[in-house]
């Protein structure tokens, strides 16, 4: 998991900075604005996806018996795992 994380960056700040500029213009333009909004979901996608596949992997080392104690605990969060 850590690997994951040292290989895409949780934010990337060139994006953010273009975002930026794309609010701060003197003339709104609400295609570009679209365009860089969705591209920088795609990329929150993208990195959502990789730590679900990571979560996966680790799930599949646990013992049948750890797997039950995962689910069950999870199980009083909804499901949801930090």
């Amino acid at each position: 998991m850590q690997q994951a994380r040292h290989e895409q960056p949780p934010v990337n700040v060139s994006e953010l900075e273009t975002m930026h500029r794309l609010v701060t213009a003197e003339n709104f333009d609400e295609n570009a604005v679209r365009a860089q909004a969705e591209k920088m979901a795609n990329e929150q996608i993208a990195r959502q996806v990789e730590m679900a596949k990571v979560r996966n992997q680790m799930y599949r080392l646990l013992t049948p018996e750890q797997q039950a104690v995962f689910k069950r605990e999870t199980s009083t969060t909804n499901g949801a795992v930090a």
